[in-house]
């Protein structure tokens, strides 16, 4: 017919139900910061409708196996994914979630190099396991590893023991407070009484 027909695919027909819940989409980055990232959440043509109010769980590949349990108990999407949306059937049991966003995690260091980001979606699960009825993936160039962060100088600024707040102003204070417990106070702006002090673990 004219036609220059380059392949053929054939694919299995898996029958599934559409219904929001039913479908899984799951997506993996690779990132300088913190290795592959997985997102797990609900798929379908609603996913990008459904995800702000039903947030998919974030994995990542350094996270410790209680991380990572927690991230999955704390999404909403895996909650309707688990069980189900108004009566219909649920896409998974809790913990072949669980498994399956592991096990994608695992091989996420076999992947090619030339992989910087994959998104399977819809995937659904049958009694055979999960099948990806669609899936795409980018090419680029997969960033460099971050270097380790210092996460003891980072706890201290998040977690202070003490704080201190200096004022410059076209008055200036002649001294400032800290939440530690002195005693100095803004006398040029305000009177004594109207300031409290207050320690560091009332804060």
């Amino acid at each position: 017919m004219g036609e220059n027909v380059l392949g053929w695919l054939v694919a299995e027909f898996v029958p599934y139900d559409s219904r929001p819940g039913g479908e899984v989409l799951v997506g993996l980055r690779r990132t300088a910061e913190f290795g592959p990232v997985l997102v797990l959440g609900v798929g379908g043509v609603h996913a990008e409708l459904l995800a702000p109010s039903l947030a998919p769980a974030v994995l990542r590949a350094g996270g410790g196996e209680d991380e990572r349990e927690r991230a999955l108990r704390a999404s909403p999407a895996l909650g309707l994914l688990a069980d189900g949306w108004r009566g219909g059937p649920a896409a998974a049991r809790r913990g072949e979630l669980a498994s399956f966003a592991h096990s994608v995690l695992a091989a996420a260091p076999g992947l090619p190099v030339e992989v910087a980001e994959f998104e399977a979606n819809p995937v659904v699960f049958t009694e055979k396991g999960p099948v990806a009825l669609d899936a795409l993936v980018r090419l680029g160039t997969v960033p460099s590893p971050a270097p380790p962060r210092p996460e003891g100088p980072i706890d201290r600024l998040l977690h202070p023991r003490s704080l201190a707040v200096r004022m410059s102003l076209p008055n200036p204070c002649r001294n400032f407070t800290t939440a530690s417990g002195s005693e100095s106070l803004a006398k040029e702006l305000w009177p004594p009484a109207s300031i409290s002090r207050r320690s560091a673990s009332g804060l």
